[in-house]
């Protein structure tokens, strides 16, 4: 029983340790959300293709986030909010998406490097 207790404390202990999702993982986040709705409307695939057989609604970046991402998050860690997941949470939820997007649909979107990201950011920022 002590040895069960000691693993519960040491398991709680190693949870800790996982960081929060940090802020350049959350700006790539929406960039690759942005670059997948980007790429399915591209690909002719609105949200009746991909969801349900409704007609004609175009993806965006938080069509993305809340009925690709956000579903596969919450079945996948039982955590309600991007803000609650580690980075390795993270991780695994965006190889998750991306992985059924390139099997099912044939839709490849890598996510976004820093250094893309900052190309992005910079490109947008400049632009104003």
């Amino acid at each position: 029983m002590t040895v069960d207790i000691r693993k519960q404390f040491q398991q709680k202990d190693e949870e800790r340790k996982e960081r929060q999702r940090t802020l350049k993982q959350n700006a790539a986040a929406h960039l690759w959300f942005k670059h997948i709705a980007d790429s399915l409307n591209d690909s002719g695939m609105d949200m009746q293709v991909v969801l349900a057989k409704r007609a004609g609604i175009k993806w965006t970046e938080t069509a993305v986030k809340e009925c690709l991402f956000r579903v596969l998050m919450i079945a996948m860690t039982n955590k309600q909010s991007t803000t609650e997941l580690t980075t390795k949470e993270f991780t695994e939820v965006t190889n998750m998406l991306r992985d059924f997007l390139a099997r099912d649909y044939g839709v490849n979107v890598e996510v976004p490097s820093v250094e893309s990201l900052m190309l992005e950011q910079g490109v947008n920022h400049g632009a104003n």
